[in-house]
């Protein structure tokens, strides 16, 4: 009884603030700015820009049916004329999520459509024989993303791809010695690689969950042979057809060199039978791209 009234009188002693300090402490709710700061994040982007690509033979195969017709010595009245290129329109489709503050990931898909190429020749003003090539790339790619900068108006960041890259161009042949219709032959020529790319963008905040990007990437992907399953034409081999440089340095040894070597497609079958006269052609696109972009935040 008397250690019950001891300890009852201490208690009485202790004073408020002395309570107050020996209470078990509560946990804190969080900071609603600093979730949102860190949460993960979903959004969605749509770009579109300038495409620049190395091609490969489709430029140096066409520029050289130039040089064709002058070491054979054709005629005065017969020019040949090429036309080259590497600039192409993109517009991509971009859904990302964000790992953290600085790390995020994404699945995008592009389109590229590349300026035509190929060549002619013209005898007396009159197109007799031509070869153009109309390229395309569609690609899908699994994209990682670091920021490096980051503010209250934007940040930039740096990000490396790579997926699937898929080259589909449409490539129609004319000669004016083939009795119409076949006189024209026509064939879609596709191919698929592994590719990759590497960027650095700036994103500017507009307010809200909208966001303007700008950017400028690198990419690696070639193409070391395109076919096509279907050509019309009249042909003594059937598919499949394969685009293909002309070897004429080999064809003609000691008269033309590789410079003549011109741009064309063939059945694989007729390649076998001639293997030094013909090698496939390498379509290039790897090079640059630069986008501009709208971005919004869900």
């Amino acid at each position: 009884m008397r250690a019950f009234l001891l300890f009852a009188f201490f208690l009485a002693t202790i004073s408020p603030a002395a309570r107050a300090q020996t209470a078990i402490p509560t946990k804190s709710s969080p900071d609603p700015g600093a979730f949102l700061a860190l949460s993960p994040q979903w959004w969605v982007k749509l770009s579109g820009g300038y495409d620049y690509a190395f091609m490969g033979d489709l430029n140096t195969a066409s520029r050289n049916y130039a040089n064709y017709l002058k070491e054979v010595g054709a005629p005065v009245t017969d020019r040949g004329l090429y036309q080259t290129g590497n600039s192409g329109i993109r517009a991509g489709l971009e859904l990302g999520y964000s790992l953290d503050r600085d790390n995020w990931i994404s699945l995008g898909a592009q389109n590229v459509w590349t300026q035509a190429m190929g060549w002619s020749q013209v005898q007396d003003n009159t197109v007799v024989e031509s070869f153009m090539v109309s390229p395309n790339l569609l690609s899908v790619s699994l994209n990682y993303g670091r920021n490096l900068i980051q503010s209250k108006w934007g940040k930039t960041y740096l990000a490396v791809g790579g997926g699937w890259y898929h080259a589909y161009a449409t490539a129609t042949s004319y000669d004016n010695l083939i009795p119409p219709p076949n006189d024209y032959s026509t064939g879609t020529f596709t191919g698929d690689v592994l590719g990759g790319t590497l960027g650095l963008s700036q994103s500017v905040n507009l307010g809200g969950p909208f966001a303007l990007e700008l950017s400028v990437n690198g990419r690696w992907a070639s193409f070391s042979q395109l076919s096509s399953n279907s050509v019309n034409g009249n042909y003594i081999s059937g598919p499949p057809f394969k685009l293909m440089v002309l070897r004429n340095e080999n064809i003609v040894p000691g008269m033309l060199g590789s410079d003549s070597d011109y741009l064309l497609f063939a059945p694989q079958g007729i390649m076998d039978m001639h293997p030094g006269d013909y090698r496939y052609a390498v379509v290039d696109y790897s090079g640059l791209f630069a986008d501009i972009a709208f971005r919004y935040s869900f």
